[in-house]
C-alpha cells in the first residue's frame, strides 16, 4: 500500500443507494471502480452484502473506510438492514502487533514484534527521532528490512544515545506492503536497564554449563535461560547425521545471576539465551554459543585378525568408531602378549607395546612391515608367541584417551600353518591335560570365591568384577532370535557365573582389562554381593577423589553441600564416576560363542544387591524381535518380578514396544502369556500375567509393575510416590524368587536409580552409612552407565534421604489398633504423645520444589485468604489467560493426586467475593462436575467464604451463566445441583458437609466416612471423569483431611495397609500445610481404624 493509502483509511466514503451504487471520494485517491456492479442493490441485504461485502473490497481496495446505507429500507422492508451501517476494512497486509522496544546499549536497541498474519514475505522496521506534533508517518525514517518471515526482531545499532526514538513495524507480502503498527513505539532514551551483560561460561562438562551473568537493573525481575543445539557427526558405519535440540527454556528464580544447565549432550553446540522477565513482559536476552566437551565414546569392534603372510606378520582388520561424542584425531594401536592374565599381575607399560598411532582420516594400513608411524615402532612379531590386539581412539589430541576396544581374541603368526600329512599328532596328549588343569582352576576359584563370601561386609576389598550378562539356556530346539546390537549402552558380555561350564568345549582364557595411558591398568576378580565393594571410588582407575560412606546422620547436610551453587558439586562428584567401558566384555565375541549368540543371549546383565548376588536383571525395553527372548529368560531364571520404569511412549517417541498382551494370551516363542488382572493406581500400574511353557502343564504366576508417575523430562519431583512403589515391589515379591528383571528403555538411567535405591535401603537396614558413590561405581562394574545423569544421581539421593528421614510408617490394618494405643502413649522426656511427636516431624521435612513465586505477585496477593496458605508453583491449577489482564491465569488451588487417578482433585480455599468468577471458571475449564464444601459461611463470628453459588434464579460469573436445579438436604449434608452454561450446558453437584463444627473435627467419624463415600459414588454413579474440587476456607486443613482420608480408605481396600504419615507427606508436598493440626491427624487415624472396624467387608473393591 502506498504512503498515501495511510490518510485515505480515514478519509474514503462509499454511499450505497437503492436505486445504483456511487462513490463519493472525499479524501485524495479513488477506489477501483469495479464495485458499482458488484451485487444489484435490490438484493444487498437479502445477499448478507454487508457481510460479504467487506471481504470483497478488501482483497480489491484496501485501507478504506466505506459508509454503506440502505436508502430505502421501508421498500425493501428488511430486518437486518439497518439506516447507515460503517464498515473499515482492513488492509489486505496486517500491520504487526505488541512492537516493542528494548535499548541493549546505549547505541543500539532490539524491536520486537508479533504477526499472526499470513504468508508473509518480510517486514521492514522503521525508526526515527521521535517525531514533533504534527510530523506525519513516512517522513525522515529510516528503515531496515527483515528478509526471513519466521522472524520477529531486529537489532538496530549505532543509533544517538541520550535521543528519544519512534519505531513502527510493517509487513510486506508478494511485493505489497501493509501498514505500519500505529501508533509508533517511543522511547525516551536509550538506557539499558533489562538487558543481561558479560555473559560468559564459567565452567563446563560433557553435559552441563555453568553460566554467569550480570544484570544491573531492577532486582524484582526472574531470569529465563533458552537454549538449543545441534551437531554433524560420523557413525561407526561412515553414515553422516545431524542432530538438533528443540529450544527449551529454563526459568531462573533466585537472584544471584547464575545457572547451571545439565542434561546437555556431549560435543553439541548451543545457542544459549539469557534474559530478563517481570510481570508485565519478557525482555529480549543476550545470546553465546557454546560447545560442551567430548565424552566417552561407544567402544569399537575389536581389531580382526586375518591371517598372516609370514611368521612376523600379522594382517588385521580395523573398524570405526563412532564421533557422536567428539572428533575422532587418531587410533592407536595395542599390541600385548596373548598370556596375559589377572593372575600373574604382570605391571607393565603401555608404551612398549604401542604399535602405532593412525590418524582418523586414514583408511588403509599395510601392517606388515617395520617402521615408525606417529612416533611409534611397528617392529616384527615373534613366531609362534600369542598376541592380543586392541584400538584405543583419541579425541582432540594424544592425551585425551576416550575409550578402548575389547582385546581380540589371542591370535599368533603360526596359525597360517598346517599339520603335514603323515605326520603324528601329539594333541591326544595335550588335551586331557589342559582339561585336568581347566578342572583345577575353576575348583580353585570357586574355593577363593567362598572364603571370600564368608568375609561379610565389613572388608573392603578392591573389587573389579566383569561386566556380567544373562546367559539364556540354549537347550530348547528350533529357538531362534536376533542377538540386539553391541552398541554403548548394549554390550555383550557373558557372565562369569555360566563362564565355568566353558560351553561347547570352549576354555575361556582370563584377560587383563586394558586401560589408557595415564591410568592404572585394573585387574578382574570374582564378582562379590554388593556389600563387599569397596567404599571408595577412588579404586577405579585411580584418578577420583575420596568418597567414603556417608553417615546417615550427616546425609542431610553432605545433600545440602553438594547442592550449593547450584548442584555444581554434584555434577562434579558424577562427572568423576567411571562409566565402566574399561570392564572386560570379550567373551561373547570369541569365535567358540558367536555360534550360540542367536539363541543364548539377551541384551541383560545380573546386577549384584546389598548382601545378595544376582539381586536383579537389568535390561533394555524389549524389542519386538526379542519379545520371545525377554519371556524365555523371565521363565529360566524363575523371575516372579518385573519392574517397568517407562512409558511406551513419552514425548512422542517410542520408548518400549508393549510386550505383554492387552487381554486374554498371546505366545512369545515357547511362552504363552496371559493377562489374569490390571490394576491402574495413580502413579503405577500393577499387572497379573500367568506363564506357561509349551509343553509343560505348570504354571506361573509374574507380577508386572509399571511406574507411570516418571515425567518425560529430567527426574521425578518429589521422591515419595517412587517410594511408594518401591515398597511395593518389595512386597509382591516373593522371598524365594528369582531376580527382580528391571527395566526402562536403554534399561541404565531410570533402571539404574531404582536398583540403586533399592540396595540403599537395603543397606540401611543394617548399617548405619550410605555409600552411594560406591554403589553406583558397582552398578557400572556390571552394566554401563548405570544412572545416566547426574538429575538421577541427585534424585538417588533425595530418596534415600526422604526415607532415611521418614521411616517406615505403613501398618497392616489388622495391627492398627495396637500401633494407635502406642501411638496415643505419652512419652517420658517430652510429655507429648507419640502421636503428636509424628505429627510434628511432619513440620520438620523439607519439600522440594515448594517454590510459591507465583501466588506472591504483586497482581495475585490479594487473591489469597492467606499468605502461608498458597499453591507451589510446581502444583497450582492453571486458569486460561485472559489477554491484557495480569494474573488472569491464577487462582489459589492445588492439583492432588489420589490413589488411583493422578490430578484426582482440586485443593482450594473458599472463594472471596473477588475471585468467584475464577473459581467458576476453573470448575468449567477443568471439567469438575463435583464440588465439596467442608465450611460454613461464617464461623466463630467470621466470614469463612463467601455465598458463591446463584440462590432462586440464576447469576451470571464472568462469560459463564449459573442457575440452580436442585436442593436436597441431607442429615449430615446439603446437596445442591447447578447448571453452567457457556456454549453448551453441564451439571455439576455441590456437597456441603454441614457437621464439622467451629473448632476441633467433627464427633462421628462413621459418618463423615460415609460423606466421602456418598461423594466418590455419585461421580461414579454419572461417569464423570473430572477431579472433585475440595475447599474449606484455606483449603489445607478440612480439605486435607478429607484428600487424605480418601486415600488411606482406598489403599486399604487394595493393600490391606495404612500409612498416615506417608500419605499426609505426601499431601503437603502438593499444597502447604494439609491436615493442618494434631487434631485433624488423629482424626485421620480414628477414621482409618473406624472403616476397618464399622464395615463388614471393606476390601470389597
Amino acid at each position: 500500500m502506498t504512503e498515501n493509502a495511510y490518510s485515505l483509511v480515514k478519509d474514503g466514503d462509499l454511499s450505497l443507494s437503492s436505486d445504483s451504487s456511487e462513490i463519493n471520494d472525499i479524501g485524495s485517491g479513488t477506489p477501483p471502480e469495479l464495485l458499482t456492479s458488484v451485487v444489484p442493490p435490490q438484493t444487498i441485504c437479502r445477499e448478507i452484502f454487508l457481510d460479504k461485502f467487506e471481504k470483497f473490497a478488501n482483497l480489491i481496495a484496501t485501507g478504506w473506510k466505506y459508509h454503506v446505507a440502505n436508502t430505502d429500507v421501508l421498500l425493501i422492508r428488511l430486518k437486518n438492514c439497518s439506516k447507515r451501517i460503517m464498515i473499515i476494512l482492513l488492509a489486505l497486509v496486517e500491520s504487526p502487533s505488541n512492537v516493542r522496544v528494548q535499548a541493549t546499549s546505549n547505541t543500539s536497541a532490539v524491536v520486537q514484534w508479533d504477526y499472526n498474519g499470513q504468508n508473509v514475505s518480510e517486514f521492514e522496521v522503521r525508526f526515527m527521532h521521535q517525531p514533533s506534533p504534527g510530523q506525519r508517518l513516512g517522513e525522515k525514517w529510516s528503515t531496515r528490512t527483515v528478509t526471513d518471515p519466521a522472524v520477529r526482531h531486529l537489532h538496530i545499532h549505532h543509533l544517538t544515545p541520550e535521543t528519544p526514538y519512534a519505531f513502527c513495524v510493517s509487513a510486506i507480502r508478494d511485493g505489497r506492503q501493509g501498514p505500519c503498527s500505529d501508533p509508533p513505539v517511543a522511547i525516551d532514551r536509550l538506557d539499558p536497564t533489562h538487558i543481561v551483560t558479560n555473559l560468559h561460561v564459567q565452567f563446563k562438562t560433557s553435559n552441563s554449563v555453568q553460566l554467569t551473568w550480570t544484570y544491573n537493573g531492577p532486582q524484582s525481575v526472574r531470569f529465563y535461560v533458552r537454549y538449543s543445539g545441534n551437531k554433524s557427526y560420523v557413525d561407526n558405519n561412515g553414515k553422516y547425521f545431524e542432530n538438533n535440540i528443540l529450544p527449551i527454556e529454563k526459568t531462573v528464580e533466585k537472584a544471584e545471576p547464575g545457572y547451571l544447565l545439565t542434561e546437555l549432550r556431549p560435543d553439541m553446540k548451543y545457542i544459549i539465551q539469557v534474559g530478563v522477565r517481570d510481570d508485565s513482559r519478557t525482555y529480549f536476552p543476550s545470546e553465546i554459543i557454546v560447545k560442551t566437551k567430548c565424552r566417552a565414546s561407544p567402544m569399537v569392534d575389536p581389531p580382526r585378525f586375518a591371517g598372516s603372510r609370514d611368521a612376523s606378520t600379522a594382517s588385521l582388520m580395523l573398524g570405526l568408531a563412532s564421533e557422536e561424542y567428539g572428533p575422532i584425531s587418531h587410533y592407536w594401536l595395542i599390541v600385548v602378549p596373548g598370556n596375559f592374565t589377572p593372575v600373574t599381575k604382570i605391571v607393565f607399560s603401555l608404551l612398549t607395546y604401542l604399535l602405532l598411532c593412525l590418524e582418523a582420516y586414514m583408511t588403509i594400513l599395510c601392517s606388515n612391515s617395520f617402521f615408525r608411524y606417529g612416533g611409534f615402532l611397528n617392529q616384527h612379531l615373534e613366531s609362534n608367541t600369542q598376541y592380543r590386539v586392541l584400538i584405543v581412539f583419541v579425541l582432540v589430541n594424544l592425551f585425551l584417551l576416550q575409550a578402548d576396544s575389547v582385546p581380540s581374541p589371542p591370535f599368533s603368526t603360526r596359525s597360517f600353518y598346517h599339520v603335514r600329512e603323515g605326520k603324528t599328532s601329539n594333541l591326544w596328549l595335550v588335551a586331557p591335560l589342559i582339561a585336568f588343569l581347566l578342572v583345577a582352576l575353576i575348583i580353585l576359584m570357586l574355593l577363593l570365591w567362598y572364603r571370600c563370601n564368608k568375609k561379610g561386609s565389613s572388608h573392603n576389598t578392591n573389587r573389579h568384577p566383569s561386566i556380567t550378562k544373562v546367559a539364556i539356556n540354549s537347550s530348547i530346539p528350533g529357538e531362534t532370535s536376533k542377538l540386539l546390537s553391541s552398541e554403548a549402552y548394549n554390550r555383550q558380555v557373558m557372565s562369569p557365573y555360566d563362564q565355568a561350564n566353558g560351553g561347547n568345549g570352549c576354555v575361556m582364557e582370563p584377560t587383563m582389562d586394558m586401560y589408557p595411558v595415564h591410568q592404572s591398568v585394573n585387574f578382574t576378580a570374582a564378582p562379590n554381593p554388593m556389600s563387599m565393594l569397596p567404599s571408595s571410588g577412588g579404586a577405579l582407575g585411580g584418578h577420583t577423589l575420596n568418597h567414603p560412606p556417608i553417615p546417615i546422620s550427616e546425609l542431610a547436610a553432605h545433600i545440602e553441600k553438594l547442592k550449593m551453587d547450584n548442584n555444581a558439586l554434584f555434577s562434579q562428584e558424577y562427572e568423576s564416576i567411571e562409566t565402566g567401558q574399561h570392564f572386560k566384555w570379550e567373551n561373547s565375541v570369541l569365535p567358540c560363542n558367536k555360534s550360540k549368540n542367536s539363541t543364548d543371549y539377551i541384551n541383560a546383565n545380573y546386577i549384584d544387591g546389598y548382601e545378595k548376588t544376582k539381586a536383579y536383571i537389568a535390561t533394555q525395553g524389549p524389542l519386538p524381535e526379542t519379545f520371545a527372548d525377554f519371556w524365555r529368560m523371565v521363565w529360566e531364571q524363575s523371575c516372579a518380578t518385573v519392574v517397568m520404569l517407562t512409558r511406551l511412549e513419552e514425548r512422542s517417541r517410542i520408548k518400549c514396544d508393549q510386550y505383554w498382551p492387552s487381554r486374554g494370551t498371546s505366545t512369545y516363542g515357547n511362552i504363552a502369556v496371559t493377562l489374569v488382572e490390571t490394576l491402574e493406581l495413580a502413579h503405577y500400574t500393577i499387572r497379573t500375567f500367568q506363564l506357561q511353557h509349551r509343553g509343560n502343564s505348570e504354571t506361573r504366576d509374574v507380577r508386572h509393575l509399571q511406574y507411570t508417575a516418571w515425567p518425560d523430562h529430567g527426574v521425578p519431583d518429589k521422591p515419595t510416590p517412587f517410594l511408594m512403589f518401591l515398597k511395593r515391589v518389595k512386597t509382591l515379591n516373593p522371598p524365594n524368587a528369582g531376580p527382580i528383571v528391571t527395566h526402562c528403555s536403554a534399561g541404565i538411567g531410570r533402571t539404574g536409580a531404582f536398583i540403586a535405591i533399592d540396595c540403599m535401603l537395603e543397606r540401611l537396614r543394617y548399617e548405619n552409612t550410605v555409600d552411594i558413590f560406591g554403589c553406583v561405581t558397582a552398578l557400572r562394574s556390571q552394566r554401563s552407565y548405570m544412572v545416566q545423569t547426574d538429575d538421577q544421581y541427585i534424585f538417588i539421593h533425595d530418596a534415600v534421604l526422604d526415607a532415611a528421614q521418614s521411616g517406615s510408617t505403613e501398618v497392616p490394618v489388622n495391627k492398627l489398633y495396637t500401633h494407635m494405643q502406642a501411638l496415643l502413649q505419652i512419652q517420658a522426656i517430652d510429655q507429648i504423645s507419640s502421636m503428636e511427636l509424628e505429627f510434628r516431624h511432619l513440620a520438620t521435612l523439607k519439600m522440594v520444589n515448594s517454590r510459591c513465586a507465583v501466588a506472591n505477585l504483586p497482581a495475585n496477593r490479594s487473591k489469597n485468604r492467606l499468605v502461608n496458605m498458597v499453591p507451589y508453583d510446581s502444583a497450582r491449577v492453571l486458569l486460561e489467560e485472559i489477554p491484557g489482564v495480569d494474573g488472569s491465569d491464577y487462582i489459589n488451588a492445588s492439583w492432588i493426586d489420589g490413589y488411583r487417578q493422578r490430578n484426582a482433585y482440586i485443593a482450594t480455599q473458599g472463594p472471596m467475593p473477588h475471585t468467584v468468577n475464577d473459581f467458576w471458571r476453573m470448575i468449567w475449564e477443568h471439567e469438575s462436575a463435583i464440588i465439596v464444601m467442608l465450611v460454613k459461611i461464617r464461623e466463630l463470628g467470621r466470614e469463612k467464604c463467601c455465598e458463591y453459588w446463584p440462590v432462586g434464579s440464576g447469576a451470571q460469573f464472568g462469560h459463564l451463566v449459573v442457575e440452580p436445579i436442585a436442593e436436597y438436604n441431607m442429615p449430615q449434608y446439603i446437596l445442591r445441583e447447578f447448571r453452567i452454561t457457556d456454549t453448551r450446558s453441564r451439571t455439576v453437584r455441590h456437597f456441603q458437609y454441614a457437621d464439622w463444627p467451629e473448632q476441633g473435627v467433627p464427633k462421628c467419624t462413621e459418618q463423615f466416612i460415609d460423606f466421602i463415600h456418598q461423594v466418590h459414588h455419585t461421580k461414579t454413579q454419572f461417569g464423570k471423569v473430572g477431579p472433585i474440587t475440595v475447599h474449606c476456607s484455606t483449603g489445607a486443613g478440612r480439605t486435607g483431611v478429607f484428600i487424605a482420608l480418601s486415600i488411606i480408605i482406598d489403599r486399604m481396600k487394595l493393600e490391606q495397609v495404612v500409612d498416615v504419615f506417608t500419605t499426609v507427606k505426601l499431601l503437603r508436598s502438593e499444597r502447604q500445610n494439609m491436615v493442618q493440626d494434631k487434631d485433624q491427624y488423629h482424626f485421620c487415624y480414628q477414621a482409618a481404624l473406624e472403616f476397618y472396624a464399622t464395615f463388614d467387608n471393606p476390601y470389597q473393591t
